[in-house]
C-alpha cells in the first residue's frame, strides 16, 4: 500500500508543464535541414557586424587621427607664440644693453672730452710766460 501511495503521490505531484502533451512542428521533425541554413544565416549576421564593428572602429580611428592633428597644431601656434615672445623679450633685452653701451660710451666721452679739456687748459697755461 504504501508503495501504492508513493506511485500515487508521485504521478499527482507532477507538474502541468511536465504532464502536458508536446506539439511539434512539421519544421521540428525537419531539424536536420534547417540547422545548415541556420547556422549559414548567424555566420552571415556575424560577417556582417563584424564589417560594421570594423568600419566602425575605422571611423573612430579616423576621428582621432584629425582630432590629434587639431591638437598638434594648437600646441605649435602656442608654441610658436611663446618663442616669438621669447624672442621679443631677447630683443627688448638687446635694445637695454644697446641703450646701456651707449650711455657707457656717452659717459667715455664726456671723460674724455673732461680730460681733453684739463690737458688744453694746462697746455695752455704753460706756454703763457
Amino acid at each position: 500500500i504504501a508503495d501504492q501511495d508513493r506511485a500515487t503521490i508521485a504521478k499527482s505531484s507532477t507538474l502541468p508543464r511536465d504532464s502536458a502533451p508536446r506539439v511539434t512542428s512539421p519544421a521540428a521533425e525537419e531539424g536536420n535541414s534547417d540547422t545548415p541554413k541556420k547556422k549559414k544565416l548567424q555566420e552571415q549576421i556575424d560577417a556582417q557586424m563584424a564589417r560594421e564593428l570594423e568600419e566602425q572602429q575605422e571611423r573612430e580611428d579616423l576621428r582621432m587621427n584629425e582630432q590629434i592633428a587639431r591638437d598638434a597644431e594648437v600646441a605649435r601656434i602656442h608654441a610658436e607664440e611663446e618663442i616669438q615672445g621669447m624672442i621679443d623679450s631677447l630683443d627688448k633685452s638687446n635694445e637695454t644693453v644697446s641703450l646701456e653701451k651707449k650711455k657707457e660710451l656717452i659717459s667715455d666721452l664726456v671723460k674724455y672730452q673732461d680730460h681733453y679739456k684739463k690737458v688744453y687748459k694746462f697746455q695752455s697755461q704753460q706756454r703763457k710766460p
